[in-house]
């Protein structure tokens, strides 16, 4: 995974995970407070946190899908990776309708 080198010891490796780990754990509970601090500031209902919430955790994903399709990706923003199969003959055994006997 590493190259040789001072990133290729297990040590070092799981320091910089653990280093990381702390850090996004710092950071959500940081943005936890703050968004409860903001709810309760304009008395706004639990309902209204959570969505917030929700919308805060997935921002990085609309942000990646937003960015593949700006940038002529389409298939991979919309969720799309496959393409249709042209033949019967390349389609997937479920796509075909021949499923594998259940055991």
């Amino acid at each position: 995974m590493f190259s040789s080198g001072v990133l290729s010891s297990w040590p070092m490796a799981l320091g910089i995970f653990l280093v990381s780990l702390m850090i996004v754990i710092a950071t959500s509970a940081r943005f936890t407070r703050k968004l409860e601090e903001l709810c309760e500031a304009l008395n706004l209902s639990i309902g209204i946190l959570s969505l917030l919430s929700a919308l805060g955790a997935n921002i990085p994903n609309y942000v990646s899908s937003v960015i593949a399709i700006l940038s002529s990706h389409e298939p991979i923003g919309t969720g799309h990776l496959w393409r249709a199969p042209r033949s019967h003959s390349q389609a997937l055994p479920w796509e075909r309708g021949n499923y594998p006997a259940s055991s």
